[in-house]
């Protein structure tokens, strides 16, 4: 579904941006004497990286399965059973040597 990808790159999006600014924070808040606030800081950039992280990979498996169709990673006999008329021809059901 194409809005609920939309939906989660911007939520991944989000998360970087958070990221970004407790990371831009850090510097500052140790310069600043502020150790406390810079181990803070530190703590929710590295929580919202894992986050953006784990989005990305969530969306990735979720379009690879979409893409992937039903089916994919399947045995034969698994398939054919997801469209049993599809390999109904009396040539795909040979038995013997040589086959």
């Amino acid at each position: 579904m194409v809005i609920g990808h939309h939906f989660d790159l911007s939520a991944a999006g989000r998360s970087r941006i958070a990221a970004i600014i407790f990371a831009a924070k850090v510097n500052g808040q140790v310069a600043a004497g502020d150790i406390a606030g810079a181990q803070d800081s530190s703590k929710k950039a590295k929580m919202f990286s894992f986050i953006a992280i784990g989005i990305g990979v969530a969306v990735l498996v979720d379009l690879r399965h979409h893409r992937a169709g039903p089916g994919v990673g399947l045995a034969h006999d698994e398939r054919r059973s997801l469209n049993p008329g599809a390999n109904s021809h009396p040539s795909n059901d040979r038995v013997g040597p040589g086959v």
